[in-house]
């Protein structure tokens, strides 16, 4: 299925300005001249993003046109957010160093602090079992960065699960 590249480009958007604090939209609505009725009308799939103003859109938020294509093809893709693509870049796909990155990442965004689930043995047997399907290919980064957020929110007692 070819997905289109101005799709890809809102899913990532939208769903960034989402996980961003209250009056992010007005902020970039503001940085690149627009109305913030017309960044939610595009959030919403009303509008389109023009052309224009996709690239200081992009570095608004902190990511490059690239990138955000990246992140939105998953999500349309998967399903899944991960919105960290850039910062594991340099780290090899599926290893326990990228898994741990990951990881941790997950533990941040959910407050649970910097645990690094592959230290001591005794987590790190527990933690195979979580990044098994991952190491070998089965599971992409933004699965596992997901599936750690629930796992997170459950020990922090924020999921009624």
């Amino acid at each position: 299925m070819v997905i289109s590249s101005a799709r890809c480009f809102s899913a990532a958007v939208g769903r960034i300005i989402k996980s961003y604090p209250r009056g992010c939209q007005r902020t970039l609505a503001e940085k690149i001249r627009i109305s913030p009725q017309y960044i939610n009308d595009m959030i919403a799939g009303r509008k389109m993003w023009p052309d224009e103003h996709k690239d200081s859109i992009a570095q608004s938020i902190g990511f490059s046109v690239s990138e955000l294509l990246q992140i939105g093809q998953v999500i349309i893709e998967t399903g899944q957010f991960f919105p960290y693509i850039k910062d594991v870049a340099a780290l090899t796909p599926h290893s326990e160093d990228r898994a741990d990155w990951i990881m941790r990442r997950a533990g941040r965004d959910e407050g649970l602090g910097d645990v690094r689930f592959l230290v001591s043995a005794a987590v790190k047997i527990w933690s195979y079992g979580l990044i098994e399907a991952y190491l070998v290919g089965k599971e992409t980064d933004a699965e596992l960065y997901e599936r750690t957020r629930l796992i997170c929110r459950r020990i922090l007692n924020k999921d009624n699960r």
